[in-house]
């Protein structure tokens, strides 16, 4: 077994992408809580609103008995940068984040850590978003225009680096009618 192909390490940044619609899609990112520097990315715009919901994490040392409460983020920030500047300084678990920019942006976790939902105005910005993204993680984007809205796309890793392949998933109604036996 290849070192890449363990289950339980992850070498790759984005697992896969989602075009929901014009204006958003969804990345799986695997545990959007290891991947928070992302949002450095994002430093140049300015934050309208944040949403946060935390836990304080005391670390390992801590008793098995000792419960945090969960409480939402407070603070104002002005861009991501100020964002990320104050959760570098602190001990938090991020359980939910919602970010929503002046320019209509938003970015926002779904309750499985696994994938993040962006949201632009149009589509030229969501495919300049997503080749931004593609250049992070070393993905070629020449042909985000053949992508079709609605399917799911896989990130593999070959020989020759990168690719994105569809993912086609058994129809779900064919499955739903089904009688159980009891």
């Amino acid at each position: 077994m290849s070192i890449f192909e363990d289950p339980l390490h992850h070498y790759q940044l984005f697992e896969g992408i989602k075009l929901q619609d014009d204006c958003s899609f969804h990345l799986d990112i695997g545990h959007t809580r290891h991947h928070l520097w992302i949002l450095q990315y994002f430093g140049y715009l300015e934050i309208k609103s944040v949403h946060i919901k935390y836990q304080v994490c005391s670390g390992f040392r801590q008793r098995k008995s000792t419960v945090r409460p969960v409480r939402k983020l407070r603070n104002r920030f002005n861009n991501t940068f100020e964002l990320c500047t104050y959760l570098r300084s602190k001990f938090y678990d991020i359980l939910r984040l919602r970010i929503e920019f002046t320019n209509g942006w938003k970015i926002e976790d779904w309750p499985a850590f696994i994938t993040w939902r962006f949201t632009t105005n149009n589509l030229p910005e969501r495919d300049a978003l997503i080749a931004q993204l593609f250049q992070i993680a070393a993905i070629p984007a020449q042909n985000l225009k053949a992508l079709e809205t609605g399917k799911t796309y896989m990130i593999y890793a070959g020989n020759q680096g990168q690719y994105l392949k569809a993912c086609v998933f058994d129809d779900i109604d064919e499955y739903a009618n089904f009688e159980e036996p009891f």
